[in-house]
């Protein structure tokens, strides 16, 4: 199995601060001192994006970035431009576009794209205002917690009705050619894993949406979406698959949990640390296409934050939560190696375990690491995060929700910082939406009913009871607000997100 994957504890060279040039070197003029002293000034020559794409892009594509959109939540900031090369703001993308009669006409098509992503309506005349200007397109995408929430409970209630489609049960690869439910990873090369296929589908101009393959190899691929297929499948036992139990051999010996599974990969030799990671949740998923090259577009939706203590109130893009779970072999590894990275966390189409970096992840969404997880810690967590998916999916199918439960069960930031607390006994996430009651009558029903898991119940259900919700002014939101903040005031890739790193302190 490939091992190309870099040894634990090593950073990723794509986030190390100080292989990024210094805010001094793209612009002399920027003063860090105040927000006020941010300067106007056009960047040193040769530092504006435009200039590495004139070749490819042309006129367009410089006038594209040189486009007056100063909503502060999705321009990219010209003293920062030199370190996100393939990013355009989406206010910049429409600034250009609606210069033409084409633009105009797609701009509504755009804007319902957006809604439909975001969960969100955008009223009759905020769309002619956003026709009219651009930068107006920052109003659609604000919200405050409270009103994430409403949206999610709209779309439950909109599958509910049957106004909007459920989403299709998560299909795997691995199962496909195992009609026994049972996979044999001695016989890795018969294992038939292909990687999804990236695509970009026409928006409007030269607007796309869609993801684009990342450098991982192929079969580094392989091994990430095996390992996240067979930790999930194995995480399902206890209920929803409880009457067709998938089994795993390693090493010649089957297992039929997580917790049996993860304990024989240590006892062969192998390793597992987890880190608790954040950055912008990239929904829209947008891409400008300009000659050869694919530009990521910053679109986010920005959470109207209150910090309390007396601090203004910030906006924050929408922040997506993970716990990334790295296993290695090593030279004291008995029998097969297994070297894979995989992520866990509530998503809209899926809850539990996903392969890591099978797509390039835009720049502009930043990542931060808040929390690293040893050995122990690491294989306490991974147990957790098994129980914690079967109890998801099995409360969400039981009350009949769509998308298993999404926004109503939690959301990907509520996941991790279940787990992260039961593990740890803090959490980092911001910000919190679950709504404790649509998951504590099923833990108490499993605690009730006893069984090996019962501890792990237990566990789970205390910090329900003791992690915050966002939905009114928590005592910590500014410690995990800033805790999950992925840039700062160097890195920050609009106005807004400086404006919040410079609250935070995050110089």
């Amino acid at each position: 199995m490939p091992n190309e994957l870099p040894p634990i504890g090593a950073p990723n060279p794509a986030f190390i601060p100080s292989e990024l040039p210094s805010i001094s070197s793209v612009n002399p003029a920027h003063n860090p001192s105040g927000l006020d002293g941010i300067s106007t000034s056009a960047p040193v020559p040769g530092t504006h994006l435009g200039a590495s794409f004139n070749r490819v892009g042309g006129t367009f594509l410089d006038a594209l970035l040189r486009a007056p959109g100063k909503s502060g939540l999705l321009t990219i900031r010209p003293e920062v431009q030199a370190l996100y090369p393939q990013t355009v703001g989406l206010d910049q993308v429409m600034t250009k576009m609606l210069s033409t009669e084409d633009g105009k006409a797609a701009s509504k098509q755009i804007l319902t794209h957006l809604e439909q992503r975001f969960q969100l309506h955008v009223p009759e005349p905020l769309i002619r205002a956003i026709e009219a200007n651009p930068a107006r397109l920052s109003q659609a995408l604000q919200a405050t917690p409270k009103g994430l929430s409403d949206g999610l409970k709209g779309l439950q209630a909109a599958i509910k009705a049957g106004r909007v489609p459920d989403i299709q049960p998560r299909s795997y690869q691995i199962l496909e050619a195992n009609p026994a439910l049972k996979l044999d990873l001695g016989q890795w090369d018969g294992i038939q894993v292909k990687r999804p296929q990236t695509e970009l589908k026409p928006l409007a101009g030269v607007l796309f949406m869609g993801s684009v393959k990342s450098d991982l190899s192929d079969a580094q691929a392989k091994a990430n979406i095996v390992m996240a297929e067979t930790l999930d499948l194995l995480a399902q036992n206890t209920s929803v698959r409880a009457g067709q139990p998938f089994k795993v051999t390693f090493n010649q010996r089957e297992y039929g949990t997580v917790q049996e599974f993860m304990d024989a990969l240590i006892a062969s030799g192998h390793t597992i640390e987890a880190t608790v990671e954040h950055r912008a949740a990239d929904f829209a998923d947008l891409k400008a296409k300009i000659g050869e090259q694919i530009l990521d577009v910053a679109a986010s939706i920005y959470v109207k934050t209150k910090l309390g203590g007396g601090r203004p109130e910030v906006k924050i893009p929408t922040i997506h939560s993970e716990i990334v779970y790295r296993i290695r072999s090593n030279d004291q590894t008995q029998g097969q190696r297994i070297d894979a990275d995989v992520k866990f966390f509530q998503g809209i189409s899926a809850t539990g375990f996903h392969p890591v970096g099978l797509t390039r992840e835009a720049a502009w969404c930043g990542r931060k690491v808040s929390a690293e997880l040893g050995q122990d810690q690491a294989l306490d967590a991974i147990k957790l995060s098994a129980a914690f998916t079967d109890v998801i999916k099995s409360a969400a199918k039981k009350a009949g929700m769509g998308v298993e439960g999404y926004g109503l069960t939690g959301v990907c930031n509520d996941s991790v910082a279940i787990i992260q607390h039961a593990a740890t006994g803090k959490t980092t996430c911001h910000p919190l939406l679950m709504l404790d009651e649509t998951l504590q009558p099923e833990l108490e029903g499993r605690i009730a009913a006893g069984g090996p898991l019962r501890d792990v119940y237990q566990r789970l259900s205390r910090a329900i009871e003791q992690v915050p919700n966002d939905l009114g002014l928590a005592n910590d939101a500014f410690a995990r607000a800033k805790g999950s903040f992925a840039w700062t005031m160097r890195t920050a890739p609009t106005l807004e997100t400086y404006r919040a790193a410079q609250v935070f302190g995050l110089h």
